[in-house]
C-alpha cells in the first residue's frame, strides 16, 4: 500500500520546526546555542542505497546513489531525497561518527519528492525527536 502524501506530509513538518528551531537559537545564550547546533548537526546522516540492476531509473541515475538526510526521530527513521528510494532494494545510512548502520526502504511520495527510510537499530545521536504515527508501512518495489 503506497504511503499517503498525507503521511509524508506529517513527516515533512518536523525539518520544518527543526528550521524554526535554528532560528529561535539566535537569540539563545551562547553555551545553549552550542549545544543546540551540536544536536541539530548530529541528526544529519549520509544516505546509501543500491538500486536494482534492471530498474528504469538505472541509466539516467546510477545504480549506486549517495545523498544526506535527516533523522527525524529517536528509532531510525530518516528523511531523505526521493530519487535515492526509487527502485533501491537495498540501503545505509552513515552517522557523523562514520558509524554505518544498514536500513529499510519505507517509501517515495511523487507529490513531495521526499523519500524515507529507518535504520535496522536506532542510531547513538543527541538528537531527541519525539517518534511520528506508527501508522507508516513499508512500500514494496
Amino acid at each position: 500500500m503506497p504511503m499517503s502524501s498525507r503521511g509524508i506530509t506529517a513527516a515533512v513538518a518536523r525539518p520544518a520546526a527543526l528550521a524554526a528551531m535554528l532560528l529561535t537559537l539566535v537569540s539563545v545564550p551562547a553555551v545553549t546555542q552550542t549545544a543546540s547546533i551540536e544536536e541539530l548537526v548530529s541528526a544529519v546522516v549520509r544516505v546509501n542505497t543500491h538500486i536494482t540492476p534492471d530498474g528504469r531509473t538505472v541509466q539516467g541515475l546510477g545504480r549506486e546513489r549517495e545523498g544526506s538526510g535527516i533523522l527525524i526521530d529517536g528509532d531510525g527513521l530518516v528523511l531523505t531525497i526521493g530519487y535515492l528510494m526509487v527502485e533501491a532494494y537495498a540501503a545505509e545510512v552513515i552517522d557523523n561518527n562514520g558509524r554505518t548502520v544498514p536500513a529499510n526502504i519505507l517509501g517515495y511520495d511523487h507529490e513531495t519528492g521526499f523519500g524515507l527510510a529507518r535504520t535496522i537499530e536506532p542510531l547513538k545521536l543527541r538528537c531527541r525527536w519525539a517518534s511520528p504515527p506508527r501508522s507508516w508501512k513499508a512500500i514494496p518495489y
